[in-house]
């Protein structure tokens, strides 16, 4: 039996002299008599999973400085509804005409994929990430000039909204949170803003 004759792989030198047939029932005999053994659980390097995994966690508890500043929370309702205020990618963007092979890529205008040639599959993104809606182009923006985006996008969402769905309940709820933006301090909340920073590079300092 091929099982059979990779035991006998692992047996003691005086095994060799015995019979294969009678080996054979020896080692059957053993296996019912005797549990499998487990194998014993890989060593822990230095940069375990579960020490990957802490790291993370705290990296990520770090982070949620930001989120909890006022400037944070604006970047957060907006980042819910920026293309009510934002252009991106641009219209210049949009407009770009494929390269040679290439094809616009659905739901990604501005990112175009090679379909024929030995480039099939590559992508080429005229994007400016720059200008990407994301949390941390919008946190890096002054107060005052956020506090202008997310009043257009509420304003631009509400009127959308109004226009289609007249007796939407989200319309007072729109309509209060806006309100609430507009409040916000832009010289306290820049204040705070760098302060978070501060706090940032002092809890990571020597992490990285």
């Amino acid at each position: 039996d091929d099982d059979d004759d990779d035991d006998d792989e692992d047996e003691e030198s005086d095994d060799s002299d015995v019979a294969i047939g009678e080996l054979a029932k020896r080692r059957r005999a053993q296996k019912k008599a005797t549990p499998t053994r487990k194998e014993a659980s890989p060593r822990k390097t230095s940069e375990s999973p579960s020490v990957v995994k802490k790291k993370k966690s705290t990296a990520a508890n770090h982070e949620s400085v930001f989120f909890e500043t006022q400037r944070g929370k604006l970047v957060q309702g907006l980042l819910r509804r920026w293309w009510y205020a934002v252009d991106w990618p641009s219209a210049e963007v949009r407009a770009i005409v494929p390269e040679a092979n290439y094809e616009t890529l659905p739901c990604f205008p501005g990112v175009h994929v090679c379909t024929s040639g030995p480039d099939t599959g590559k992508l080429v993104d005229h994007r400016d990430h720059a200008k990407a809606p994301c949390f941390v182009n919008f946190y890096t923006m002054p107060t005052k000039d956020l506090k202008t985006l997310v009043a257009t996008a509420y304003a631009n969402q509400i009127s959308q909204l109004r226009e289609n769905e007249p007796d939407s309940h989200l319309l007072p709820i729109l309509r209060k949170e806006a309100a609430n933006a507009a409040k916000i301090d832009a010289a306290k909340a820049d204040a705070e803003a760098r302060a978070a920073v501060v706090a940032y590079q002092q809890n990571t300092k020597g992490r990285r």
